[in-house]
């Protein structure tokens, strides 16, 4: 029945805290003071996370979270360019993918690449990937492969 189920975005508490897992920085501790979500540097568990009636986080907005003073029986799934534009610019991308550099360390092209599909999409990639991956890294670099990767919809999406 699982393969059956509709593949569905997630929502924005699920994708900070799926990029900061998928990178090696999640801290799962529970409990203790807000924080604030603006702060990339902030490893701690969305739910954890300071939220404003007056301005709502950036990244909060932006991937769909519900105005924090009405009710909302549900959120309204978007697909909009600046979500794109965050996932390609933002602190909280950039920094992930650096601990994601980190988290792979040094080895073969190919053995990273590798790593690091199963780090973030916890599968292995196709002989395509594998060699798109291995153009890309030659031409970019590996921070902004890891970015791209941690952008996938793949990523994005629940299944």
């Amino acid at each position: 029945l699982l393969t059956h189920f509709p593949a569905r975005r997630l929502d924005a508490e699920s994708l900070r805290d799926s990029i900061l897992a998928a990178t090696g920085r999640l801290d799962a501790k529970t409990g203790g003071a807000p924080f604030r979500l603006e702060d990339a540097a902030q490893t701690r568990r969305t739910v954890y996370g300071f939220v404003s009636r007056r301005r709502t986080d950036t990244m909060l907005s932006l991937f769909d979270f519900p105005n924090p003073n009405a009710t909302s029986e549900r959120r309204a799934p978007t697909d909009v360019p600046l979500q794109r534009l965050f996932l390609l610019n933002s602190a909280l991308m950039i920094d992930s993918a650096e601990a994601l550099e980190k988290r792979v360390g040094a080895g073969a092209p190919a053995e990273r690449i590798a790593k690091g599909y199963r780090y973030v999409l916890s599968r292995a990639p196709t002989k395509a990937e594998l060699d798109l991956g291995l153009r890309f890294t030659a031409a970019n670099g590996f921070p902004q492969y890891w970015q791209v990767l941690l952008s996938t919809d793949e990523f994005l999406m629940v299944r």
